[in-house]
């Protein structure tokens, strides 16, 4: 499994996150249509189709790709945790 990292926005730290070693996850692809997983939830997507996730991030800080309804669920939490302070 590879070591990643996903923000909390409310307690604003971050938490250890592991992703499964059956995933493909690159943070960068030299063609666009190569099949990667969502970091989130795992489904299938081309990098090109891919969003570079809010919250979860390498060791360094680099955003990994999520799908377009993981990174809709990602901007309802920021908006919510923005609505609390």
């Amino acid at each position: 499994m590879a070591k990643a990292q996903i923000w909390d926005c409310v307690k604003h730290e971050y938490t250890p996150y592991e992703i499964p070693a059956d995933w493909h996850c690159p943070l960068i692809c030299q063609d666009m249509n190569t099949l990667i997983n969502c970091v989130s939830c795992g489904k299938e997507i081309t990098f090109g189709e891919g969003y570079t996730s809010h919250f979860i991030h390498t060791i360094g800080g680099f955003g990994y790709y999520v799908c377009e309804e993981c990174m809709e669920k990602e901007w309802a939490i920021e908006k919510a945790a923005r609505k609390k302070s």
